[in-house]
Parts: structure tokens; sequence; C-alpha cells
């Protein structure tokens, strides 16, 4: 079998690992794509190394130039992603909704403001008149040409969800030559919190039966093509076993005689300047009136794709607070993964924002807390994601509405409870290992690739000639107009990138 594996970027290999490695290890011919090397790159070039000289796995990175149908495809999809915010389960996401309006023609915007307008873009209808626009136009035909000459039996991609993805173009363009597809679920909020899947694959492979539920209700795609197979990302920390706590804490520079807290961050779109408000949250916790509490050790592991708000205090650590790894860290090697792993197994709780590192937390049965502050109104309560952690029948996570409440949970969260596990298996048993905890997710996705590729392939997908002819003059419009929309999201990302660099440089 021969496995094209579409990846964003090598920081994608960080959940893919064991999935590459199980397939080359079955027989299967792999190749790596990557959209491009811009994150992770030092990180994943032992992966990638050892994916070459001991399975043989080649790594290519493409990016194919527009054409003609680019621009108003794009409109298209972005139009479709934009749409989904409309739908009443996304009522609360302003966030979410904002960042994908930013992708949209600005007149585009106006029109859907229109309370009717919006309506019928938040239907089955529009959707099904967005699918029809994009077979309207032709696939592109470099994408079409590397197919051709790569000639794989199977086309995996992920996350194919992001905003302007251009593995929809590779998708589309292996619909149209009769190549199989499938979509490998990366992360638990990815069918949440970002676009559309805007060409669908063959199969749809998910985490658990909320993630199926999301397949289906959210991007349409038909039931009998989700399969439920487990987080194959989190597979390794089944069978990891900790080192020392006395030579870890040691080695970090934490009091191995005391208990620390882990604090995990989130990401840049989560918390953008958390180091601020982990300030505060340090100087609640050493003021605590608990006197566990108080004296207890704090470790700050920074979120890899956000460690430059973190700058001003990992200039000025207080006493046994360690920031570890202090340039953060995409944990892709053995040691790193061992170091995230002991991080979570040798703490007495864990706190977070919103992030997957609380997952981890809840595999190792550790405690995990968090705050809804108002600052992370929007990505905490405002994202689907977040509410599976609180779920009232299966989430683990303890919320409080202020420090004071937080301080109270956090000192009782350092106290033994052996109830605490009870709780956390329920929500690893719905989320992650949804077949059991002793059963390993990696296996069951690698059986569902090749189960795929035991059914004869199917047919190529045609686009309409008339349906094409009636596309050229918005295509026309698209291909002028969109200068002018990539200019203005230039200027979006300088603010953000200003805003950022002021942040780090001056701290609070």
């Amino acid at each position: 079998m021969n496995v094209l594996f579409s990846l964003a970027h090598p920081g994608y290999l960080r959940n893919f690992d064991s999935t590459i490695r199980l397939l080359a290890e079955r027989g299967h011919e792999v190749q790596l794509l990557f959209n491009h090397l811009k994150k992770a790159k030092s990180e994943a070039s032992v992966l990638l190394h050892e994916y070459e000289t001991q399975h043989g796995v080649q790594c290519d990175v493409r990016s194919f130039p527009s054409v003609f149908w680019t621009p108003w495809v794009n409109w298209i999809r972005s139009m479709h992603d934009y749409a989904r915010y409309f739908r009443p389960e996304f009522r609360h996401t302003a966030k979410l909704r904002q960042r994908a309006a930013a992708r949209v023609p600005v007149v585009a915007r106006h029109i859907t403001a229109l309370p009717l307008v919006r309506r019928f873009a938040s239907g089955r209808s529009f959707a099904r008149i967005c699918h029809g626009l994009e077979w309207a136009a032709p696939p592109d035909r470099a994408v079409v040409e590397y197919l051709r000459g790569v000639r794989p039996d199977v086309l995996v991609v992920s996350p194919l969800v992001d905003l302007g993805s251009p593995q929809t173009e590779l998708v589309k363009a292996a619909r149209a030559l009769g190549i199989r597809t499938a979509l490998l679920v990366h992360s638990w909020d990815n069918l949440t919190n970002k676009g559309q899947i805007c060409v669908m694959p063959d199969m749809v492979a998910v985490w658990n039966r909320l993630q199926a539920d999301e397949a289906v209700r959210i991007h349409a795609v038909p039931a009998a093509r989700v399969v439920v197979t487990g987080a194959e990302a989190y597979d390794q920390w089944f069978t990891s076993i900790p080192s020392d706590r006395r030579e870890f804490c040691g080695r970090i520079g934490l009091d191995a005689s005391r208990p620390y807290v882990l604090y995990v961050g989130s990401s840049t779109f989560i918390s953008s300047d958390e180091s601020t408000f982990a300030r505060e949250w340090i100087s609640r916790v050493r003021s605590a009136t608990d006197t566990a509490l108080r004296s207890a050790g704090v470790l700050i592991r920074p979120h890899p794709q956000n460690v430059h708000c973190w700058v001003p205090l990992r200039n000025d650590c207080p006493d046994n607070l360690v920031m570890y790894p202090r340039d953060g860290a995409n944990p892709m090697t053995s040691a790193d993964r061992q170091d995230l792993f002991d991080s979570i197994h040798h703490a007495a709780a864990v706190v977070g924002i919103n992030t997957s590192a609380l997952i981890d937390a809840a595999i190792l049965r550790r405690k995990a807390l968090t705050i809804l502050d108002e600052r992370f109104k929007e990505t905490q309560e405002g994202t689907v994601h977040f509410h599976y952690l609180v779920n009232h029948e299966f989430g683990f996570l303890r919320v409080a509405r202020s420090f004071d409440e937080h301080l109270e949970q956090l000192a009782e969260a350092l106290r033994p409870d052996p109830e605490v596990s009870r709780q956390f298996s329920r929500f690893v048993e719905m989320f992650v290992r949804p077949y059991g905890l002793d059963t390993p997710a990696t296996p069951r996705l690698v059986q569902a690739i090749e189960d795929l590729c035991s059914v004869p392939a199917p047919l190529p997908m045609r686009t309409s000639t008339s349906a094409r002819y009636l596309s050229l003059l918005p295509a026309v419009v698209a291909s002028v107009l969109e200068p002018r929309r990539k200019r203005s999201m230039k200027g979006l990302k300088r603010d953000r990138a200003a805003r950022r660099t002021n942040a780090a440089g001056h701290g609070p």
C-alpha cells in the first residue's frame, strides 16, 4: 500500500508519529508531504531522520502556485468556513467567528450581516451551493499532475480544516483522479474551532463518538464514512515510565521535598498575553492562607507556539518557581516527551486556561484546575471543546470563577483523594480510549486506513463544463480583488505581531 501522508507542517508529526511508524512496520510505503517547514522544523529533524533511515519514509515539501481559479475557490471555501459560525451552536463563539471573518471579502461580511442572509447562510442549502460552486471550478492542474506522479493508493491528510488550508485542493485533485482519501482528525478541537470540510474525503477517522457527532452534524460527513479509532496521539502515555522524581526536580531546579503545581500554557489564540495573568496567579498562590500551597513549588511549561509572551517572566522567576523548558518545546523527540511526561506525573496538580495538556493530565490521573477569567471568556466558554472538559457526566476539570475559589480548590488538590481516579477514568474512556483503557488507538487507526484500501477505489469526480462557464465572471472578479484582500490580511498580521512584540518587550 502506497500512502501519501499530507500534514500542514512538521509539528503535526507529534500526534501521528506512532501511526507513521506502524504503517511502515506493516510494510506499507509512506511518503510525507508538508505544506511548509515554518513550524517545528528543528524538533522534527530527528524524527524525519529516523523515518528515513529506519523505515524508508521519504519527505517532500510542496506549495503550489496560484492559478486563475485559486482566488475564486478560496472565496467559496472562506464563505463556507465563515457561515458555520452563524449556526446556533456557535452563537457564543465570537472570537472564532472573527477569525473566520478575516478571510472573507469585506462586501460578503456586510451582506451576511443582514439577518435573513445570515439565517440562509447558516443552513444546509447554502452548504450545498458552496459544494456546487467548488466543483464548478476544476482542480489545480499542478496538484493533479503531482498526484499522478506519486500514484498513492490513499491520500491521508491532517488537519484539512485549517482556514484556507491548501490540503483541500489536494483532496479535490485526489477525488478527481479516483484516489482514496482519508482525513485523520489531529486534535480535540479541530472539528469545532476551525473551518469546514469543503471537499469530502472517503473516510474521516475521529477519536470518539463526540467527534463522530461533530463530523456528521457540523461538517455533514455521511455517518458511514466516519470511523471511531480513539486518540492515537496519547497512546504513548499509557506505557511511559516516569524517571526518578528527585533527579527530575533537581535537574530543572525545583525543591524535591515539596509538592509542586504545574502550570501549562495555552496557544496564542487562546491566551496571547498569558504571562500577565500568570504573574497575578503566582502572586495569589504565594500569598495563599494555606501553608502547603503557599510553599509549594511552581513549574511553568509554556505552550510551544506561544513562548514569546513568557519572556518577561522567564527573566524574573521567584524562588521555587521554574519555567521549563525555558524556550518551550514541542515534545516530538523521546527526551522531550519524557520531560513532558515527568512534568505532569510528578506534579501534585495541573493548572491551565484551555489546552490539550489538560487531557494529558487526565490520562496521568493528575488533578486539573482552571479559572474562568474574563480575559479568556471567548476562548474558554466561547469554544465548544472546552465544555467537554467540564461536562457534568464525564468531565474532570475543576472550575473556579474567582481566585479565592481557585486557591481553595488548589489547596485541596494538594491533598490525596482516592475518588479522583474514577473521575478521570470516565473521561479517558469517553474521549481518548473509547474501546477500553487497555486498547490503544494507533493499531485501530492503521487498520482503518488498510480497510479503506481493501475496497475498490472511488470513481473519479467530474466537474461540470456548463457550471464552469457560469463561474468565469465571478472568478475574474475574485482574481482582481484578491490582491487587495491579501494586503488587508497582511496588515492585520503585522498589527498582531507588533502587539506580541510589545508585550514581550515591556512585560506587565
